[in-house]
């Protein structure tokens, strides 16, 4: 009886094991199965990001002229991730502006975002010159006199008088000799309306004053063109010149534009042609800027916009019809008498 119950238990212990042993054998199943399927789904993962990941994006920047300005880049970087933006802007050194893009971009925006989607090769190109709209804030390049008459309000160059009694003027240092030169401007302010605002060009030195031409209006609508030798100033034209294609009083905004080509000067308001001055050969090349007379009793305002000088194609200031017009020599012109800073002194 005891050998039957011994056996009946080794039996039972042994259908209990097996039992055990198919438990463990499903729960080491079960283990390995969520195991592959961890390792399948991390093996998928990690296959999903290598072909969604595609190689850096290479972006090549030039200049030409090669010494004309420089790219800034944002991120400054040579190579991208897929779909980054990138801000370029043209930065041109003095003597130049900026004309466009070429390449994977095109256009004149400055500055300009892009999407580095490939591989990209951009060109900024420059040109000889100034292009100066002081919309940032900045007369870029611009030197002034020591008087801190001159800065930017309002996106414009403004002259602020203070009674000194002397021109105030601001030049851009780069010798130009074959130029057109384009310039808006207005007075704003002005105790007696002959004072004189204007331009000057090809001036030997920093002081604009000394060897130079210079061209001046007054808020009446009279003109002239002169020159400084050693600092003495001579008429050119014969005094001032009234011009009904000049706009008078305060606030009037009037476009000069001038186009010297060899020993010639074209003269044109407000894309009028009023004449040409031949046989002007005292310098043949210099700074060029901008002036207002700072009355000694008047409290002179004088506002300048788009300064432009080119170079390389000096027909692109003018229309073909208005460049192509017969030329008249204004030299002799009769004027009205007054002095270089105002024409009714």
């Amino acid at each position: 009886m005891i050998l039957i119950d011994k056996l009946f238990a080794l039996k039972t212990s042994i259908k209990e094991f097996k039992i055990k042993k198919i438990l463990l054998n499903r729960l080491i199943d079960n283990v390995l199965k969520i195991l592959l399927l961890v390792v399948v789904v991390g093996i998928f993962f990690i296959s999903c990001k290598k072909d969604s990941s595609e190689p850096a994006k290479t972006l090549t920047v030039s200049i030409s002229p090669i010494d004309a300005g420089s790219v800034l880049k944002n991120p400054n970087h040579s190579e991208y991730e897929i779909n980054t933006e990138v801000n370029l802007t043209a930065e041109p050194n003095v003597g130049y502006y900026f004309s466009e893009w070429s390449g994977d971009v095109s256009g004149a925006l400055n500055p300009i975002t892009i999407t580095m989607d490939d591989d990209k090769v951009i060109n900024a190109i420059f040109l000889e010159g100034v292009f100066e709209d002081f919309n940032d804030g900045v007369a870029d390049y611009f030197n002034t006199d020591p008087s801190g008459r001159w800065n930017v309000t309002n996106n414009a160059y403004k002259m602020t008088g203070t009674n000194a009694g002397i021109n105030a003027y601001s030049y851009y240092p780069y010798n130009f000799s074959d130029f057109g030169l384009s310039v808006d401007m207005k007075v704003t302010k002005c105790g007696t309306s002959g004072h004189a605002y204007g331009i000057y060009f090809k001036s030997q030195s920093a002081d604009l004053e000394v060897n130079s031409y210079r061209l001046s209006i007054d808020s009446n609508g009279t003109w002239y063109i002169g020159k400084y030798i050693n600092g003495v100033f001579i008429f050119i034209t014969n005094n001032w010149i009234p011009s009904s294609d000049l706009n008078t009083g305060l606030n009037a905004t009037n476009n000069i534009k001038i186009l010297f080509e060899g020993t010639q000067v074209r003269i044109y308001f407000n894309e009028v042609y009023q004449g040409a001055v031949n046989n002007i050969s005292d310098f043949s090349s210099g700074y060029a800027g901008v002036q207002g007379y700072d009355s000694d009793v008047f409290d002179n305002e004088f506002i300048f916009d788009n300064f432009k000088i080119v170079t390389t194609d000096i027909n692109n200031l003018k229309s073909s019809d208005l460049y192509n017009t017969v030329d008249f020599d204004i030299t002799n012109i009769r004027g009205i008498k007054g002095d270089p800073n105002g024409n009714n002194f």
